[in-house]
């Protein structure tokens, strides 16, 4: 869950320093608050209300029989939509540079394309194909999560 918060946090951080730069600084007090204090809530909660889910023996760490897994699935997926929504304002905000409006369509597109395939590890959109991998008919998901995941450094 920290994972998440915190790539949310870069995401963020890129909006920011790329979309909102002539408009003030960031609150990194704010951001620290949110990256670490957030998921401790939600996995404290979720550990609150469903202890027994914890730890089962087979599988994932967290019991799919009472749902406990949306404690994590649910806020990733957020964390992922919120990160889908910068990556599309820091990419229009690229393509509006000097430097891109005076190229091509073609250069255009290649440029932002290239950014997109950059900041998708970065920000953790790999892992939609991690949420789509849920049973053996998708395994092909968890092939490109794992291959597009490890690019992630």
């Amino acid at each position: 869950m920290t994972s998440f918060s915190w790539m949310l946090m870069e995401g963020i951080l890129l909006y920011f320093q790329s979309v909102r730069a002539v408009k003030g600084d960031v609150n990194f007090t704010l951001m620290l608050g949110f990256g670490w204090l957030l998921p401790i809530v939600i996995v404290g909660v979720s550990l609150g209300v469903g202890f027994d889910g914890y730890g089962v023996d087979k599988g994932c760490w967290l019991s799919v029989k009472n749902g406990l897994t949306w404690a994590f699935i649910g806020p990733a997926l957020g964390f992922i939509t919120l990160n889908i929504i910068m990556l599309a304002m820091i990419v229009r905000v690229f393509l509006k540079l000097k430097m891109n409006a005076k190229s091509g369509e073609w250069q255009r597109t290649r440029r932002a394309v290239k950014a997109i395939a950059f900041l998708t590890p970065l920000l953790g959109l790999t892992w939609v194909f991690g949420v789509l991998a849920v049973s053996q008919s998708t395994k092909w998901f968890i092939y490109i999560f794992s291959v597009l995941n490890s690019l992630q450094v």
